[in-house]
């Protein structure tokens, strides 16, 4: 699913528009201790104006999945048809990281790429790629952009060494800070899931008392290990 994207636009413009890491800086403001309001009226007023774009139809789909009503995921069996077509969508997806994305959009990406034959990297593993393609309903194009800004982010966050190797707990211990916010429990992963199995994340209003990146840090690295699962991929996060 798409939100207002012009479905008329050439595919390198698309990913050109929004594939840009620097959206956001998850440290512009690490003293932050209150939540910007400016920023969250943004945010609605984007939201709302992408899901009035969108068809009565997309709309109902949209909240009928959020709800956990339906799933909007495409069906996955052992056919022939299905291998096909995965096999495909993984092979568009690696024409698409290679040829399609301006290299200055893509430099975590490609530094990850160049650490294969010393200490190795994930980004090129076909289970982790399906993570993207599972999350954007297969649309190679948007399943690009995402994997490109999650790397980026990662890099952004964990520095070099998680291009190497996923995310482990002690990336987010090194302050002491960091260490209080995980002992505090701002954020927690419930041990059952939503009326449609998808586990169930909480993070409370006490989140607010530590700085945007210690936020998205301590966020990224609860919810890496969950969507190593097939069926959260499938499910995916809404």
């Amino acid at each position: 699913m798409k939100l207002g994207l012009d479905t008329s636009t050439s595919v390198d413009m698309v990913i050109d528009s929004n594939c840009d890491p620097n959206n956001s800086d998850p440290r512009s403001d690490p003293n932050q201790t209150s939540p910007p309001i400016a920023p969250c009226n943004a945010v609605e007023d984007l939201l709302s104006n992408d899901l009035m774009r969108l068809s009565v139809s997309d709309r109902t789909s949209i909240f009928e999945e959020l709800h956990g009503v339906r799933s909007l995921a495409i069906e996955e069996n052992d056919d022939e048809n299905h291998r096909d077509r995965v096999s495909k969508a993984l092979i568009d997806l690696d024409q698409t990281l290679e040829h399609r994305i301006p290299a200055h959009q893509k430099t975590a990406f490609r530094k990850a790429q160049s650490l294969q034959h010393t200490k190795g990297t994930y980004v090129n593993d076909l289970t982790f790629r399906l993570k993207f393609l599972r999350c954007k309903l297969f649309d190679v194009n948007a399943a690009a952009c995402l994997l490109v800004n999650y790397v980026e982010l990662v890099r952004e966050l964990y520095g070099d060494v998680c291009l190497s190797r996923p995310i482990r707990l002690d990336d987010v211990q090194k302050t002491k800070e960091e260490r209080a916010a995980f002992r505090f429990g701002f954020i927690q992963l419930l041990p059952f899931g939503d009326r449609a199995g998808r586990r169930i994340i909480i993070i409370n209003t006490n989140a607010l008392l530590y700085s945007t990146y210690i936020r998205v840090r301590a966020d990224l690295t609860v919810e890496n290990p969950l969507f190593c699962c097939k069926m959260m991929q499938v499910l995916r996060k809404t």
